[in-house]
């Protein structure tokens, strides 16, 4: 499994057009073949920022994820939005228990 985990803070005042662009982008992604969960959080410690947290089965599907037109035209929209760089880290997971 591979785990893909961001954060973005965004300008003050564009809360809704964010959140109107993460929940079309998530619903486009979880329809793709291969992930798991696609899904944004918002963060309650920091204002303006927003979590992202992706499960994908492969690699591939991730890689198949990123070459979607909805992928490139959601990166071009929320880049007009950034606060300052996003921080983005990919996770290879060997295995994944119930707690």
């Amino acid at each position: 499994m591979i785990v893909v985990v961001g954060k973005a803070q965004v300008k003050a005042g564009a809360r809704e057009e964010v959140v109107a662009a993460c929940l079309q982008m998530s619903a486009l992604s979880e329809a793709e073949a291969g992930c798991v969960s696609y899904q944004f959080y918002e963060s309650l410690a920091e204002p303006n920022t927003f979590l992202l947290f992706e499960e994908w089965e492969t690699a591939e599907a991730l890689q198949n994820h990123f070459k979607q037109p909805h992928t490139n035209q959601f990166g071009s929209q929320l880049a007009h939005y950034l606060a300052s760089e996003m921080s983005v880290k990919r996770y290879d997971i060997l295995s994944v228990n119930d707690m």
